[in-house]
């Protein structure tokens, strides 16, 4: 029995080695797929000899069978971890694989077993050299996309991947580049790349988090920022971008939690800390307001990226604090970019070339305004190209919109530097930014120069704090002669700012008290402003006002819970029945307008007035009483009554604010009278004169156009 044994392993060796030696035959006769199945023969044999497994690995690699060749090399390592050829091979796969650092490993290791391997030495050398390479490539990609030279920063991080696509922070970069140039599906490939080279990489799922969210694939992107958390649970910038998901989902209690948790794990971290209290004033939560706004005012005047603009907008009465913010803001996020060079007025076009760009051409307040306004242009003089960046509706509004173009582009994925090249391709004149500062808006699209002129307009109440902005467009309500110092643009004067569509729907449907829980014979003051503009003050006056106005409620907008429930037990603070305070929900815009007829009179916020509702109440036939600041926003309502000359609905101080809404309350005859002046100058109103709105906006656009041509210095336009 032992004889026979070793007989057949005798004989299996001298099989093995027969398939062996005829292998190596065809390998030189380049029969390359013949040797393989010879050499597999041989494994079947003596399945672990070295020899055998070496020339299998080569021959695998001489075909590009990489895969099966790793498979065969780890075999062999395992059964003989001494040989230092096969790490040799090792690190050609690697190599071939265009992983480069675990290339450099093997070569480490098959010269730590033979220090003499020459053949070794001379493929780690040539690997030094490519791994030089590939360091200089990542690092000028890396400085090119940070100075958002981002076709450079493309051609040069995709050379570096061509020679180690395995290595995760080249992909993960790589993934960060098409992000910024909107090619959100490429980069999720990357991020994907970068987590299966390294799955600990936290900075690539959190990346990833952020290009699922701006496909607005919101679940997912909260997955993702979760997994960052999960591999470094305190990294702040994660719970910093679920608190702004969860924002979208309008769960403001999760996204408040989460900005909190950002702070405790990074005090300091940019920006968090205004999300924090906006969130606040979305929920009408108030606790620590006062110490919260005084905090970012004084992170504000040291030059901290405490806050985005918007929420002081919404906080302070000051022209010079929201200047401030815009400023920090705009500087760090969208500073002025060169890389497109100057920009000149065409000599090609026969007329002007008006490019509006939004993320509003949509069922939106800011075109609820400017739809006639776009079928109204004089299209013998101009030419109307809408550039599109914002959620795309099937509304009835935006297919009107739309066809009041010439051109109208949907641009949502194109990166702001294509963007702002297109509009140069165009050729247009003068670029009007109807976003700013507000949600989707791509300021970044302006900070390239995309037209030799450009202005900002009704979007964004307030200076956008940056001089690629040639212009502002408001009137001296909004902004008196002494206020200019606040703002960077110059200032286009209209005798009135806001425009308005008189082609509106107002439904026909008749509101009763009743249905919407007001008490048949009361005062019905009223507030439908978001909101967030809502502040503490502003609310004790409310009260002070119903406490003077027995027979009277307050009927207010509750777009989401935590409102309702915060503002009934601020109400019960200030010793009030809370019952008095009756909350509605959104409407239908034809509807929302018919509802204003169950009420007497608006009372505005402040610092951020009513713009669009503003406007909307009066078009009802409803007064709206405001208080008048030195800021953009808290000035809006004022322009608006000023163009109906109702200046006596305007007040200047608290006090008077009450004093007045408590007269007009209890004095039948005053309200009577107001009312009577308010529906006898509407039909005469300038507010909603669309056809002389329109001739003076394009006798502003006429002027700052010439006066380009004629290469005088931007200042401020007055038209009369």
């Amino acid at each position: 029995m032992n004889y026979e044994r070793k007989s057949t392993v005798a004989s299996n060796l001298e099989i093995a080695g027969e398939y062996f030696s005829q292998s190596i035959e065809k390998f030189e006769c380049e029969q390359y797929d013949e040797a393989e199945k010879l050499l597999y023969l041989s494994l079947d044999k003596v399945p672990n000899q070295l020899s055998t497994l070496t020339n299998l690995c080569i021959v695998l690699i001489k075909q590009e069978k990489f895969s099966d060749a790793f498979i065969f090399c780890d075999r062999a390592i395992k059964l003989h971890p001494e040989d230092h050829t096969l790490f040799l091979i090792q690190g050609q796969l690697f190599e071939y694989s265009k992983d480069l650092l675990n290339a450099l490993d093997s070569y480490n290791k098959s010269l730590s077993l033979n220090p003499g391997f020459i053949e070794a030495a001379d493929f780690r050398h040539n690997l030094l050299f490519k791994i030089r390479e590939f360091d200089e490539l990542l690092d000028k990609g890396t400085v090119a996309a940070r100075e958002r030279r981002f076709d450079e920063a493309l051609f040069l991080i995709q050379k570096a991947t061509e020679l180690d696509s395995a290595n995760s922070i080249a992909q993960n970069n790589y993934g960060n580049i098409l992000y910024e140039t909107h090619n959100f599906y490429e980069a999720l490939e990357k991020y994907d790349i970068a987590i299966n080279s390294n799955p600990n990489y936290y900075e690539a799922y959190y990346n990833k988090g952020n290009a699922l969210n701006a496909l607005n694939r919101i679940d997912e992107a909260l997955d993702s920022y979760r997994a960052a958390i999960g591999l470094k649970n305190d990294y702040a910038k994660a719970y910093f971008n679920i608190g702004n998901v969860l924002k979208k989902k309008n769960d403001f209690k999760g996204a408040y939690k989460n900005y909190a948790t950002a702070l405790v794990h990074d005090p300091d971290l940019e920006y968090c800390f205004g999300a924090l209290v906006h969130i606040k004033m979305i929920m009408c939560e108030w606790h620590d307001i006062e110490s919260d706004t005084n905090k970012m005012i004084k992170y504000l005047h040291a030059g901290k990226k405490v806050t985005t603009s918007f929420p002081m907008l919404c906080l302070v009465d000051s022209g010079e604090l929201q200047k401030k913010a815009a400023e920090i803001y705009m500087n760090d996020i969208n500073p002025a970019k060169f890389i497109l060079g100057d920009v000149a007025l065409s000599t090609e076009n026969n007329k002007i070339k008006l490019g509006y760009f939004s993320a509003d051409f949509r069922e939106h307040a800011v075109s609820y305004l400017m739809a006639e306004l776009f079928e109204r242009h004089d299209k013998t003089k101009f030419e109307l190209i809408g550039f599109n960046y914002g959620p795309l509706d099937n509304s009835l509004l935006h297919k009107r919109i739309s066809s009041a173009f010439d051109k109208f582009l949907n641009v949502q994925n194109l990166s702001d530097l294509q963007i702002a090249k297109l509009s140069r391709e165009m050729h247009i004149d003068i670029a009007i930014d109807l976003t700013g500062i507000t949600n989707d808006g791509r300021e970044g699209v302006f900070s390239y120069r995309a037209a030799p002129l450009q202005i900002s307009y009704l979007g964004y109440l307030g200076t956008m704090g940056i001089n690629y902005y040639d212009y502002l467009i408001a009137d001296k309500s909004i902004i008196p002669v002494v206020y200019q110092k606040h703002y960077v643009e110059k200032i286009i004067y209209l005798p009135s700012y806001q425009v308005n569509d008189n082609n509106r729907d107002i439904s026909n449907r008749i509101f009763t008290r009743k249905e919407l829980n007001l008490p048949e014979n009361s005062f019905v003051f009223c507030c439908l402003n978001s909101s967030f503009k809502i502040t503490s003050k502003m609310f004790d006056i409310w009260i002070d006002i119903l406490k003077a106005v027995p027979n009277s409620v307050l009927l207010l907008l509750a777009p989401n819970p935590w409102v309702q429930d915060n503002l009934k037990k601020e109400a019960e603070i200030r010793g009030f029945d809370s019952n008095r305070l009756v909350f509605c929900n959104y409407l239908k815009q034809d509807e929302y307008l018919a509802r204003y007829k169950c009420v007497d009179l608006f009372l505005d916020t402040f610092p951020y007035n009513a713009g669009t509702t503003a406007s909307d109440v009066l078009r009802i036939g409803v007064p709206i009483l405001t208080l008048a600041g030195e800021s953009f926003a808290s000035r809006v309502a004022t322009s608006v009554l000023s163009s109906m000359h109702l200046d006596d609905l305007v007040t200047h101080n608290l006090d008077q604010y009450a004093s007045i809404a408590i007269d007009l309350a209890t004095n039948p005859l005053k309200f009577k009278a107001i009312k009577t002046k308010l529906m006898d100058r509407k039909l005469s109103s300038s507010l909603y004169d669309t056809k002389k709105f329109t001739s003076n906006i394009e006798k502003a656009f006429c002027k700052v156009y010439e006066k380009y041509k004629l290469n005088l210095p931007v200042e401020h336009i007055y038209i009369e």
